[in-house]
């Protein structure tokens, strides 16, 4: 089991262990499966499965934590019969409070879990912070071949959500603009003060810092450039958010359903400022940032 409410660092700590551990026959079949959903019968299907086609299976679980009592009653079933050719992973992506992860009830006590733990199975990671980040920054772009300037990778730390799948996504960007570059000026993405008050904004707003992003709107002077400005990033991320979860792309930190929730808040927001419904692009700043991050915060 990998404990850490970073999607993206589960996602890089499974792909490690499948290059660690060879399959019993062929190359490793991902698949993945999210916890919002209700596995199929071809899931526990592949628990006792022999083989097909020279394969082994991978059943990768993002948000496993959140699947109900009965799902688990059936997995703890379906694990004694489990194949030499299925390698089921669960990822448990919910919040950590005071430095441990706080697991469902059902979960918590099950003796999958125990025996995972007593054989050394669990991986736990509390995810990035913003002591972490750099480091993280630094070897991540080291680890996907980046050759890019050390103040770009300090400025990048220190605007970008601290989420690995955004952070990628923000190194594969920038490696991409720099390999038609034929030499590197730091001063082309440094962002100025203005902006980075705009990323920081934005990173409070997806760590579901409430308090922050409360003080921000008290001293932001220029509610309209703020408004549209964080409408388009918020847009952006949002489209890369449901991207990933349905199988297609890189970035999320929310479950599916947040997803929609989050884009219908955003549409929202913008079509009742332009029928008049909320009488200034003040009050719409307001609306959209409190309730996001309010979305953002409840991620469980």
């Amino acid at each position: 089991m990998l404990i850490c409410p970073d999607s993206g660092l589960g996602k890089q700590k499974a792909k490690a262990l499948l290059s660690q551990f060879a399959p019993s026959q062929g190359a490793w079949q991902i698949k993945t499966f999210w916890g919002d959903e209700t596995p199929q019968d071809s899931f526990f299907e592949s628990f006792d499965a022999g083989g097909l086609l020279g394969t082994s299976t991978c059943l990768l679980v993002h948000s496993a934590e959140r699947w109900n009592a009965k799902i688990w009653d059936k997995i703890e079933k379906m694990l004694p019969r489990l194949s030499p050719y299925c390698w089921p992973i669960f990822c448990l992506e919910g919040e950590w409070t005071k430095g441990s992860p706080k697991l469902p009830a059902h979960l918590g006590k099950r003796a999958c879990l125990k025996l995972a733990e007593k054989n050394g199975w669990v991986w736990r990671d509390a995810g990035l912070s913003q002591n972490t980040v750099h480091d993280y920054v630094t070897k991540r772009a080291r680890e996907l071949g980046y050759s890019l300037p050390p103040d770009l990778l300090r400025d990048l730390a220190q605007t970008t959500p601290l989420d690995a799948l955004s952070i990628d996504s923000e190194l594969t960007k920038l490696a991409l603009y720099y390999a038609e570059k034929d030499r590197l000026d730091v001063r082309e993405w440094q962002r100025s003060e203005r902006e980075q008050d705009i990323f920081t904004f934005l990173r409070n707003i997806q760590s579901g810092n409430l308090p922050k992003v409360l003080s921000a709107l008290k001293t932001e002077s220029e509610p309209e450039r703020a408004f549209f400005t964080l409408s388009v990033l918020l847009d952006r991320n949002i489209r890369a958010m449901w991207k990933n979860t349905s199988g297609f792309g890189s970035t999320a930190s929310l479950p599916r359903a947040k997803v929609a929730q989050a884009m219908s808040l955003l549409v929202d927001v913008e079509w009742k400022l332009k029928q008049g419904s909320i009488p200034s692009v003040a009050k719409a700043l307001d609306t959209l940032v409190i309730e996001m991050t309010r979305l953002f915060a409840r991620r469980s």
